[in-house]
């Protein structure tokens, strides 16, 4: 299930996380176009970290 922002930012304050962007997935292609999800509209679990460097930014990691 997508969660929308609201319940992540709260998902993460609860835990102390304050130094991470957080972002939903609600009303976007991302999770289609990183096949994060399959094409019944179910999610496989996973995660990519992004950084930026000089401007740039890149796939630093991810998880399948």
């Amino acid at each position: 299930m997508k969660s929308r922002i609201e319940h992540i930012c709260q998902h993460s304050r609860e835990r102390g996380w304050r130094n991470l962007r957080l972002l939903s997935l609600v009303n976007n292609s991302y999770n289609r176009e990183y096949h994060g999800e399959r094409p019944d509209g179910s999610q496989w679990s996973y995660l990519n970290v992004f950084v930026q460097r000089e401007g740039r930014i890149y796939h630093f990691y991810g998880t399948e």
